[in-house]
């Protein structure tokens, strides 16, 4: 990495009309010398292969409407009339156009259309937008989601897996992506890369120097190698596993470098560490 004494948050907003970059400079010169880090909490599938037929039925687009723009964000539907998301998508939210049952976003036809407003999404009451701790949110569609063999709930983790560390699992993560560093628009259809779930020093190693918030218990590090990734954009999909025989939400993506193609960690929120916080903002029982 470059030698600076800077560290630049970058915030790329990609929207359905167009793209823009919001940038906030820190001098961190007292902190830590010759480190340049680009930490981005709006991700983007690299290096995956795009999804075909029911493969991902729980899926859902997010197209956000906020007081200072437009953005977007995927999101997973875990009831009919619940989809799960990262808090940071919903900041300064005004409503959301939610589409799912579809692979193709601006060419397919939506199985389930909805606008949500701002007074039925649930961030989590100790989520901070500086560190990004605690990034997961609920949103409520009061239209109900009608299920079909393309539009499905995807299961949460149980209980007993609150301590697992997935390490060594190589679970699928999907989001409407840009393929690389020069191409700022989303893609139409669906995609999908494997990453490997990693120790957290892979991440720590990375990150902390500069955005020292990653916490093993509420976070998981995903390995960036091998020219997979994620990019800079669609924050809020999932990460899945297989348990028991269901596709199964171990995690939520949350934030990486916005560097697409340098083979960087990415950092997800841990779905198992905030089980008794689903129940408590939802019908679900878990």
């Amino acid at each position: 990495m470059e030698n600076t004494r800077n560290v630049t948050l970058i915030f790329l907003i990609l929207t359905f009309f167009s793209s823009s970059a919001i940038s906030g400079t820190i001098n961190i010169s007292s902190v830590v010398d010759n480190i340049q880090g680009n930490i981005s909490r709006d991700i983007r599938i690299v290096g995956g292969n795009t999804a075909s037929g029911n493969q991902f039925p729980h899926a859902a687009a997010l197209f956000l409407f906020l007081t200072t723009g437009e953005s977007f964000c995927g999101g997973s539907i875990i009831h009919a009339n619940y989809i799960i998301t990262a808090a940071h998508c919903l900041d300064d939210l005004i409503r959301i156009d939610v589409q799912a049952g579809t692979l193709n976003i601006f060419q397919g036809t939506p199985q389930y259309r909805a606008t949500v407003m701002q007074r039925d999404v649930r961030q989590h009451p100790q989520y901070d937008k500086e560190t990004l701790r605690n990034d997961i949110g609920l949103i409520y569609a009061m239209q109900p989601i009608r299920f079909s063999s393309g539009l499905q709930p995807i299961a949460l983790p149980a209980r007993h897996l609150v301590s697992s560390s997935f390490i060594g699992q190589i679970p699928f993560v999907i989001g409407w992506g840009r393929f690389s560093d020069s191409r700022h628009v989303l893609s139409d259809a669906l995609q999908y890369v494997r990453l490997p779930i990693v120790n957290d020093q892979s991440c720590t190693s990375v990150y902390n120097q500069l955005f020292p918030f990653f916490n093993s218990g509420t976070n998981i590090c995903a390995s960036g190698s091998n020219g997979r990734s994620t990019c800079n954009g669609d924050s809020g999909g999932s990460m899945s596993i297989t348990l028991s025989g269901r596709n199964t939400l171990i995690g939520i993506v949350s934030y990486g470098s916005a560097t697409c193609e340098g083979g960087y960690p990415v950092v997800m929120t841990r779905v198992s560490a905030y089980l008794d916080w689903i129940s408590n903002n939802s019908v679900l029982r878990l």
